[in-house]
C-alpha cells in the first residue's frame, strides 16, 4: 500500500483498484471472526454443554424453528457489507482524507493514548446515536427489527452477533477516521471497544417504555 496520498482525480482509478483489493482479506477476516466466535459458543452452549447447562439457563425457551438459519444469513450479509464499505476507510487512507500514520512512536507515547481515548469517544458517540435512531419507528421495521426477533438473547445464543446494523457499525468506522491523528492499532481498539458507560447507556435506551412498546409491536413479542 503506498503511504503517500497520489494526485487526484487522475489517480482515483487506481486508488479505487488498491482500496477495494483489500475487500478480500476484509470478507475472510470478518468471516473467521464470527465462524470463530460465534460458532465456537454455540457448539458449547447448545451443543456440547446443553446438559450441563440446561439447569442453569436463564431463559427456558431455545430458539424457534428456523432462527438460527435466519441468524446466520443475515450474519453473511453483514459480513458482505463490511467487505463492500470497508474498503473506504482504505481509501480515505490513500487519499488523505483520514490522518493515519505508520510509526506507532512518531506522535509520541502521550498522543498514541489521548488518540486512543478519542476514538472510543468517538466511536461510542456515533454508535449510540445511530443505535437510537434505529429504534424510532420509522426505522426499527427496516433496520433494527430481525435484531430483536432474536431470542432467546446473546450469550445463550450468539448467532446474530453480526446481523444487526452492518451500515451503522462500518460508517462508524468512518466517521471515527475523521476524528484525529491516529494509528491503525488504535483505530483497530478503538472501534472495537464499548465503554461500560455507553452499554449503560444503550441499555437503558432499549428499556424505555417507547422503545419496548415498538420492539414488542415490530417483532410480535410479549412483555
Amino acid at each position: 500500500m503506498s503511504t503517500n496520498p497520489p494526485a487526484l482525480p487522475d489517480a482515483l482509478p487506481d486508488v479505487l483498484i488498491e482500496a477495494y483489493s483489500t475487500a478480500p482479506d476484509l470478507f475472510m477476516s470478518d468471516l473467521l471472526r464470527y465462524v470463530l466466535g460465534a460458532g465456537i459458543v454455540y457448539l458449547i452452549i447448545h451443543v456440547w454443554l446443553a446438559q450441563t447447562l440446561a439447569p442453569r439457563r436463564i431463559q427456558a425457551r431455545l430458539p424457534r424453528p428456523g432462527q438460527v438459519r435466519r441468524e446466520i444469513m443475515a450474519s453473511l450479509r453483514s459480513v458482505t457489507v463490511f467487505a463492500i464499505i470497508g474498503p473506504l476507510v482504505v481509501l480515505e487512507m490513500l487519499t488523505g482524507v483520514s490522518q493515519a500514520y505508520a510509526d506507532p512512536m512518531a506522535r509520541g507515547p502521550v498522543w498514541f493514548l489521548v488518540s486512543l481515548i478519542i476514538l472510543i469517544i468517538a466511536h461510542d458517540t456515533w454508535f449510540y446515536w445511530t443505535h437510537r435512531l434505529m429504534h424510532q419507528p420509522r426505522w426499527f421495521r427496516r433496520l433494527h427489527r430481525l435484531h430483536h426477533q432474536s431470542k432467546p438473547r446473546r450469550p445463550g445464543q450468539p448467532m446474530p452477533s453480526m446481523s444487526a446494523k452492518p451500515p451503522c457499525t462500518r460508517s462508524s468506522c468512518r466517521s471515527s477516521c475523521w476524528s484525529c491523528p491516529y494509528h491503525s492499532l488504535c483505530f483497530s481498539c478503538g472501534v472495537s471497544t464499548r465503554s461500560p458507560g455507553m452499554r449503560s447507556a444503550i441499555a437503558g435506551s432499549r428499556s424505555s417504555p417507547r422503545a419496548r412498546m415498538v420492539a414488542r409491536s415490530s417483532t410480535g413479542s410479549r412483555p
